[in-house]
């Protein structure tokens, strides 16, 4: 698998893992998932304030959330040829939120950040939990990734 190409965007001061290891971890994901293309994708970090008005304006849901996920891919021409061109989408994170939600949670931070990391990419490939059979399929596809993911 080619090396994806991942845009980081950090418009908040709140602190974040590094790039090394949102990489190490996203390579992971994509071999697992059987990932062949090359493929883009962008990490955005934002305030509380920030992600609450982009939730706001998607979902209707007039508040601060972890993470949000828009899935987008598309063909485009060039030069005569149709090049596929595979962007996965836009991952927006919250550090704010996902600080109060590890520590709600009781999980440590860095594997609050994996869970909602794979939970994202999961998005991004078109798995959904608005049925309960679909929420069942990712939860499980989920927690076999994360327990894979603990060995790197």
């Amino acid at each position: 698998m080619a090396q994806p190409e991942i845009n980081f965007v950090k418009l908040t001061r709140c602190s974040v893992p590094s790039s090394v290891y949102f990489k190490k971890r996203i390579n992971f994901i994509l071999n697992y998932l059987s990932e062949k293309q090359k493929i883009s994708l962008s990490i955005i970090f934002l305030t509380g304030t920030q992600i609450k008005k982009i939730n706001s304006y998607w979902r209707g849901q007039k508040k601060a959330t972890t993470v949000l996920t828009f899935s987008d891919y598309y063909e485009k021409r060039k030069n005569d040829l149709l090049i596929k061109e595979k962007h996965l989408g836009d991952i927006f994170f919250c550090p704010q939120e996902i600080i109060k939600m590890a520590k709600k949670e009781k999980i440590k931070l860095n594997d609050y950040w994996d869970k909602i990391l794979v939970h994202s990419l999961l998005h991004l490939y078109r798995y959904h939990h608005q049925t309960k059979s679909a929420a069942q399929k990712m939860e499980a596809k989920e927690k076999i990734i994360i327990k894979a993911m603990a060995k790197i």
